[in-house]
């Protein structure tokens, strides 16, 4: 067992804003002060990232259908209107919308799994470079005095180059909607993107060819060959959690399943106005139990909103690299981090490259890898 003990004195947090003595009262009304700004932010963010002109236009739908079949459709002489059961509806509309959205959540959750991954292998990768060292005959206090001057310098620059890179691949436009792959701008669009990411994915492999460069360039100071080995899966597993996050950036669910989530919503105030007419007591017998038109009205554009708001949740999701959302990955925060992590500097020893001095050497060359060569 390890015994942690607290330190006796715990200096003050800043993110303590609640004072540790006050009474009940002031919890109690600080508690209420939160529901209150919790409500209004809620309210907020339904108006920022979920109320959309489509949303609007279903709204106009559904008073529209509901007017339309209490007011001015009959048949017979008598209003169409009818106890529909909502299992069909449930069954073909709600549940395809919950069953996508789950997946897009998954897929945003495998992205985040593998960024955590790469994160981790792009600071060992650069550790390794920066910090290993080994005894050789000729140098047996240690095998760096043989690296050139400058290799972790070169090498973070190189990891700074690869982080970059991917940060423009995950954060280039979505292209992956059907006006991109059925209208003639969305064609063009999608294929200046698509020529966009190609380009900066050579630039993503070039990194990483200089990475194995590097790794050569440890070996040639006299790096035992199990070492080197060990260096390069880490560049093998980089690789690997990359190409599944850029699937998931280029790659999404269904888009016919999206055509007809975006359908359904559409038509359903019309297939459903039938059976708003009869909850707000047109059509229906005398005795029967029955609401008004301002009811019908406020019930259909309810199932609108909360159907509409449903796709777009989904659709947030759907990229879940995008910026401008509030569920998506914080692309920039994350790369931001990883590129700081670069650039933090090892305590408590020599600081190759950083302080450590070293006889001055020339580069091998083995990091000169030319674009031109991966074009």
């Amino acid at each position: 067992m390890c015994d942690v003990q607290a330190s006796p004195e715990m200096s003050p947090r800043p993110f303590d804003a609640e004072d540790p003595d006050s009474g009940a009262l002031h919890r109690c009304g600080v508690h209420v002060a939160h529901t209150f700004v919790d409500l209004y932010v809620a309210f907020v963010t339904f108006a920022l990232y979920l109320f959309t002109f489509e949303t609007l236009l279903l709204c106009v739908l559904s008073v529209g259908s509901v007017t339309f079949f209490t007011h001015w459709y009959t048949y017979h002489d008598e209003r169409l209107s009818a106890n529909i059961n909502w299992t069909f509806f449930s069954f073909a509309v709600v549940f395809p919308l919950t069953f996508s959205l789950n997946e897009a959540f998954k897929r945003r959750e495998l992205a985040l799994a593998q960024l955590a991954q790469m994160k981790s292998n792009v600071l060992n990768i650069y550790m390794a470079h920066r910090d290993w060292n080994w005894a050789t005959k000729e140098h047996p206090a240690g095998g760096r005095y043989a690296l050139p001057s400058g290799h972790a310098d070169a090498v973070r620059t190189v990891l700074t180059e690869l982080l970059s890179a991917q940060q423009d691949v995950l954060l280039a436009p979505n292209v992956g909607r059907s006006r991109h792959f059925l209208t003639e701008r969305g064609q063009k669009k999608r294929s200046r993107v698509q020529q966009y990411k190609a380009e900066r994915h050579v630039h993503i492999t070039l990194a990483v060819t200089r990475l194995s460069a590097a790794v050569e360039e440890l070996k040639t100071a006299g790096l035992p060959g199990n070492e080197a080995a060990r260096l390069r899966q880490y560049s093998q597993l980089l690789m690997g959690q990359w190409e599944m996050v850029r699937n998931v950036k280029r790659y999404r669910t269904p888009l016919t399943t999206r055509c007809y989530g975006r359908l359904a919503n559409l038509l359903h105030p019309f297939i459903m106005g039938p059976y708003y007419a009869y909850i707000g007591g047109f059509g229906v017998a005398e005795g029967r139990e029955r609401t008004n038109y301002a009811f019908a009205v406020m019930l259909s554009v309810f199932t609108s909103i909360a159907l509409s708001s449903l796709f777009n949740i989904r659709y947030a999701l759907e990229d879940p690299f995008c910026e401008g959302s509030l569920d998506t990955v914080r692309v920039r925060k994350d790369f931001a981090e990883m590129q700081r992590m670069l650039r933090l500097r090892a305590t408590g020893g020599p600081l190759f490259d950083d302080g450590f001095e070293q006889p001055e050497r020339q580069s091998t060359g083995v990091l000169q890898v030319e674009l031109s060569s991966l074009s």
